[in-house]
C-alpha cells in the first residue's frame, strides 16, 4: 500500500510539475508549433508554484515513433553556433521567460508527432510541447495520408470564395513586367508562399509537395493524385481523376466575374503528356554551374528559367503549357515548387541568400526613372499584386480585386504585406533576423554546402 501511495505522489508532483513550466514556439503569445529547417524562437518559463527547478534540458522526444519529426536547439545567446540535439537552459524566477532556438532536423509525417522534452538534470521528464517538422517534399515519396490531406486542403481552399480563379488572372496580368521578368524566381516564390498559406489555413499540416520534373512520377501522375491522360479516355488530353479523388469535382475555378470578352480558362482540365514520361532533352541543370544572378539573358536567371523549368511546362502541355492561363492546372504549383527548389540548390550552393549582394540579386536597390526593367523587378521594390500598386502601362486583363498575402501560419515574421523582391532570398532566415518564411525543402539542409541527390 505504501509503494502504491509513494508511485501516486509520484505521478502527482510530476503532473504538477509539467503544468508549473510552459514552453512556447514563434510570436509572443502565439503557439506557432509547425517548424522547418531554419532556427526560430522557443520560449520557456517557470510558471510555480514552488521553487524554480534551475538548469533543465531540452530535447525532441517523437510522439509516434513512427512517424515522427526531430528536433536541434541552439543557445539564443550564439545563434551562430552548433545545432545541438540536447541543450541545457536555466530556468527564470517570477515567470520570467527563457529564451532558445529551434530547428527541425528531420521530416514529420503526421501533424505534431514529436515534442519538445524538458527535463530536469537527472533525467526526470518534466513537460512535453508537441509540434511538427512541416517540409515541402518531393510529391512521388510522400505517405498515402499526406497526398490526401495535401488534396483535401487543396479542394477545400480552392472552393473557398472561388480563390484559385485568382490565380491564373494574376499569372496573366503580371505576364512579362514582373512575373517573366527579372523578378521571375522572387515573384513565383511569394505566389508559392501565398498558395501554401491559404492550404494551411485548411490544414496547418500541409505543406506544398513538389514534382521533381527530371526524374518520371507514376505516383503522382495518378488517377488518386494530380490525374492521368490517355488511360480508357476517348480524348487523351482531358485529365481524368478518381471519383474519390477531392478534385475529381474541381477545385473552385469557375471564371466569375470575367468580362464577356475575356479569354475564358478553358474546361475540363487538359494534359498533353503525363510526368511519368521524360520530360525531354531540353531539360537540364546548367544554372548550377552559374556563380551570378545577372538581369538578362543567358547566366543563371534565364538558365534556371528557360530549359529547366520551361521544358516541364511544354512537356505536359495543354492548361499548363499556356503561360496565361497555367495556374488553372493544379499541377502548376507542383511543378514551380520545384523551380523555387532548384534556385535554393543554387543559393546554398554558391552562398547566394543575401538581397544586398550582386551576386545573389543581379537588380540591386530600388526602380528610378529611365531604369532598364520595369518596377517591381528591383531588389527593394514591392511586388504586385500584394503591394495593391498598379503600374504604369501595366494591362489589367482580368479584374482580381486586393489581394493580400496570408499571414504567415508558422514562427517567424517572413513576408507579410507589400513583399520586396529581396524579402525572397533569406528563406531560411540565415542571418538570424526574424525574416524566416516557414517553408523548406526535404533535401536542401540549411546553410551553406553541397546539395545532396541535386
Amino acid at each position: 500500500m505504501r509503494v502504491l501511495i509513494a508511485i501516486a505522489g509520484l505521478f502527482m508532483f510530476i503532473n504538477s510539475v509539467s503544468a508549473a513550466i510552459e514552453v512556447e514556439v514563434g510570436r509572443d503569445g502565439a503557439k506557432d508549433d509547425y517548424l522547418c529547417w531554419g532556427l526560430v524562437e522557443g520560449r520557456i518559463r517557470w510558471k510555480g508554484p514552488g521553487p524554480v527547478p534551475g538548469k533543465v534540458a531540452l530535447s525532441s522526444k517523437p510522439v509516434n515513433p513512427t512517424t515522427a519529426g526531430a528536433l536541434v536547439f541552439v543557445d539564443a545567446a550564439t545563434p551562430s553556433s552548433d545545432r545541438k540535439e540536447t541543450l541545457t537552459v536555466a530556468l527564470q524566477p517570477q515567470e520570467a521567460w527563457t529564451r532558445f532556438l529551434i530547428a527541425g532536423s528531420k521530416a514529420s509525417t503526421e501533424d505534431k508527432d514529436v515534442a519538445i522534452a524538458v527535463s530536469d538534470e537527472a533525467g526526470n521528464s518534466l513537460a512535453t510541447h508537441p509540434v511538427m517538422v512541416r517540409v515541402r517534399k518531393n510529391a512521388e515519396q510522400l505517405t498515402d495520408a499526406e497526398r490526401d490531406r495535401f488534396l483535401n486542403a487543396f479542394a477545400k481552399a480552392g472552393k473557398r470564395e472561388n480563390q484559385f480563379d485568382i490565380f491564373w488572372r494574376l499569372h496573366t496580368n503580371a505576364g512579362a513586367p514582373f512575373a517573366h521578368d527579372v523578378a521571375f524566381l522572387p515573384w513565383h516564390r511569394t505566389l508559392l508562399l501565398h498558395l501554401e498559406r491559404l492550404l494551411q489555413a485548411e490544414d496547418p499540416s500541409v505543406a506544398l509537395p513538389y514534382w521533381e520534373f527530371d526524374k518520371k512520377a507514376p505516383k503522382l501522375f495518378s488517377l488518386d493524385f494530380l490525374g492521368r491522360v490517355g488511360d480508357r479516355l476517348a480524348n487523351p488530353a482531358i485529365v481524368e481523376f478518381s471519383p474519390s479523388n477531392p478534385l475529381a469535382n474541381g477545385w473552385g475555378v469557375t471564371n466569375v466575374d470575367l468580362p464577356a470578352e475575356a479569354p475564358q480558362l478553358n474546361t475540363p482540365l487538359t494534359r498533353l503528356n503525363n510526368g511519368d514520361e521524360n520530360v525531354g532533352q531540353g531539360l537540364n541543370k546548367d544554372f548550377m554551374r552559374e556563380t551570378t544572378q545577372i538581369p538578362c539573358c543567358g547566366g543563371f536567371g534565364s538558365d534556371i528559367w528557360f530549359p529547366y523549368h520551361g521544358a516541364a511546362h511544354v512537356h505536359i502541355s495543354g492548361l499548363i503549357g499556356d503561360i496565361n492561363r497555367s495556374p488553372g492546372d493544379p499541377l502548376f504549383f507542383l511543378l514551380h515548387a520545384n523551380t523555387d527548389r532548384g534556385w535554393a540548390a543554387w543559393q546554398r550552393f554558391h552562398d547566394r541568400f543575401n538581397r544586398d549582394k550582386v551576386e545573389a540579386y543581379g537588380l540591386q536597390g530600388a526602380h528610378s526613372a529611365g531604369a532598364s526593367r520595369p518596377l517591381g523587378n528591383f531588389e527593394e521594390d514591392t511586388m504586385w499584386p500584394w503591394d495593391g500598386v498598379v503600374r504604369p502601362n501595366q494591362q489589367i486583363v482580368f479584374p482580381v480585386g486586393d489581394i493580400h498575402l496570408p499571414p504567415n501560419p508558422g514562427p517567424g515574421d517572413g513576408i507579410m504585406s507589400n513583399p520586396q523582391v529581396g524579402e525572397n532570398l533569406d528563406y531560411l532566415d540565415l542571418a538570424n533576423d526574424g525574416g524566416n518564411q516557414g517553408f523548406c525543402y526535404d533535401n536542401i539542409p540549411a546553410g551553406i554546402g553541397t546539395v545532396p541527390d541535386f
